[in-house]
């Protein structure tokens, strides 16, 4: 009787110990797979504040590029607008040169016919 005790009792243990080292084997791989999780998670942290940066980093180089297209934009549009404020003041200039001797030519011309008609009609 002894002795079968003895065998239940060492079934027990045995069957205890298998039961411990199932549970030992349980928490060392949920362990495992939070590490890795962790591990992820850091991880997938890491990719978000990549691509959060690199959003950001193409916004800030596409409005650089937009500035630096603008410039030779507006830059190009001053020398316009310099280029037409100086034809429109040649013009000007030539208009009242030439304008101004077209102008007594004309009077003069009038003037002439004016005098023939007068002499036309009083005569």
């Amino acid at each position: 009787e002894y002795e079968k005790e003895r065998l239940d009792f060492e079934q027990t243990m045995s069957s205890m110990k298998e039961a411990e080292a199932e549970r030992k084997k349980a928490v060392g791989l949920k362990m495992i797979q939070s590490m890795m999780n962790g591990c992820l998670a850091t991880t997938l942290q890491a990719w978000k504040e990549f691509v959060k940066t690199e959003k950001h980093q193409r916004m800030v180089m596409a409005r650089f590029a937009r500035k630096l297209h603008m410039r030779a934009a507006n830059s190009a549009y001053v020398q316009w607008c310099f280029y037409v404020r100086e034809r429109k003041w040649l013009r000007d200039l030539l208009n009242r040169m030439l304008g101004g001797k077209e102008v007594m030519l004309r009077s003069a011309a009038f003037k002439k016919w004016q005098h023939v008609a007068r002499a036309a009609t009083e005569g």
